[in-house]
């Protein structure tokens, strides 16, 4: 209860001042199974079941598609630069994807 209740206070207080906005992440066709911010790029990267990673912009605008991934998403991380995002799937695969 009372973490809930720590949660509805937090969204209420930071949309009153204008920092919190809510944004549903619709893309996927699946369960997410990992967000990942990268706070220098201000991108949120996101991994579903369906076996697509997403790129949005701001965590609000889909700016990139990038369907690898034979099985599901399980895990994802950008690397400290925001040069490169590293996602491991259900079967043991790493999948790495860089700026260059």
């Amino acid at each position: 209860m009372t973490q809930n209740l720590f949660k509805l206070l937090l969204h209420k207080t930071l949309s009153d001042y204008g920092i919190w906005k809510p944004q549903m992440l619709d893309t996927h066709q699946g369960i997410l199974r990992a967000l990942s911010f990268q706070p220098k790029l201000l991108l949120l990267a996101s991994a579903a079941e369906d076996g697509l990673l997403c790129l949005w912009d701001n965590g609000s605008d889909l700016i990139q598609t990038l369907k690898a991934a034979p099985a599901e998403f399980s895990c994802l991380t950008w690397s400290p630069t925001g040069g490169a995002i590293a996602a491991g799937d259900s079967q043991g695969d790493v999948l790495v994807w860089t700026d260059r």
